[in-house]
């Protein structure tokens, strides 16, 4: 029987969405392949060792021009992935701005996933992501948390929700795939406000305070990779943070003129900290690539068990967060 090319293969899984196979056909490819690997592979097999890292790379990382000044090495062409920039997507013929590729590191990401298979005993029921780029981590991420404490072939009736899409970069075949797997995009930002939980579709669940305190977690997982700034990331985690059984930080390690390390810093490392997460278990997911300059993303996981609580009186005035951003401004 004659293989078929990539455009047959691409047209076999997209759905119909023939924006997915436009050429050059084969960009779109192995996040299809692997979005029905991960539908219908055993659960086993998903969550074995490597499983998730290598689903990742045949995914195809979002490509990036930014080099290493230091430790880097002319094999990859000095590239902040180090060894792992062959993993890149190299195709594109959208405009510049345009994201395809999942931007993450391959064994932080599966690192960060079996973490969170590790709170549960059931499947996962909601969940969050601030902070969309490009779209094709949020169609990974769902697949895989589908997958967890399902039987062979069994997706869980996930409903997740990803924040801030913006339209100039999210491609019509990304829009359509996360609408076909039921994922739904809200294009205004995350603000834990009533508009945003409703935009959640949990609006009858909203306290009517801000930030809201929840009895008991209404999220299984959230990830937080929005506004990099200490107050933007700051809030985002005070609205989340007796609303998420796990909650994921990206950037922890990416000190690029971002303040995330210093505010995971704070809530994990300074117990007298108003923002300390007291009630979370800490996970670090910072595997670094061979050959980049070891401040490439990193994930910084809180995680709480199925039966514990986190304090629902937990207060801290927003003038806090004022008060840091005067600070550093002063400094």
């Amino acid at each position: 029987m004659r293989a078929l090319t990539p455009c047959e293969r691409c047209f076999q899984l997209a759905h119909g969405i023939r924006d997915c196979c436009a050429e050059p056909c084969a960009l779109y490819l192995g996040l299809l392949e692997q979005l029905e690997w991960l539908r219908t592979a055993p659960t086993d097999l998903i969550f074995r060792l490597h499983g998730i890292r290598d689903a990742v790379r045949s995914v195809g990382l979002q490509p990036s021009e930014r080099q290493v000044t230091n430790g880097g090495s002319a094999v990859y062409n000095w590239s902040i992935y180090g060894d792992e920039a062959p993993y890149q997507l190299t195709m594109s013929p959208f405009k510049k701005n345009t994201a395809l590729g999942m931007w993450q590191v391959p064994q932080q990401f599966e690192c960060l996933l079996q973490n969170v298979r590790k709170v549960f005993d059931r499947p996962i029921r909601n969940s969050l992501t601030i902070g969309t780029w490009s779209g094709w981590t949020d169609l990974v991420t769902a697949a895989i948390l589908r997958r967890i404490n399902t039987s062979p072939g069994e997706n869980a009736d996930l409903h997740h929700a990803t924040f801030d899409i913006n339209p100039g970069s999210v491609t019509n075949c990304i829009h359509k795939l996360l609408a076909h797997h039921g994922i739904r995009q809200v294009r205004r930002g995350w603000y834990g406000d009533k508009q945003s939980w409703g935009n959640m579709g949990l609006a009858e669940l909203f306290d009517g305070k801000y930030p809201s305190n929840f009895s008991t977690p209404i999220l299984d997982y959230c990830l937080i990779d929005g506004g990099h700034g200490y107050r933007q990331v700051a809030r985002d985690y005070l609205t989340l943070r007796t609303a998420c059984h796990v909650i994921a930080f990206h950037d922890i390690v990416n000190v690029r003129g971002w303040e995330v390390p210093e505010f995971w810093s704070d809530i994990t490392m300074n117990h007298e900290h108003k923002l300390f997460a007291h009630g979370f278990k800490t996970r670090h997911c910072t595997h670094q690539p061979r050959y980049g300059d070891n401040k490439l993303m990193g994930i910084g996981v809180l995680l709480r068990g199925e039966q514990s609580i986190v304090n629902s009186t937990f207060d801290l005035p927003m003038d806090f967060l004022l008060q840091h951003e005067n600070r550093k401004r002063k400094g």
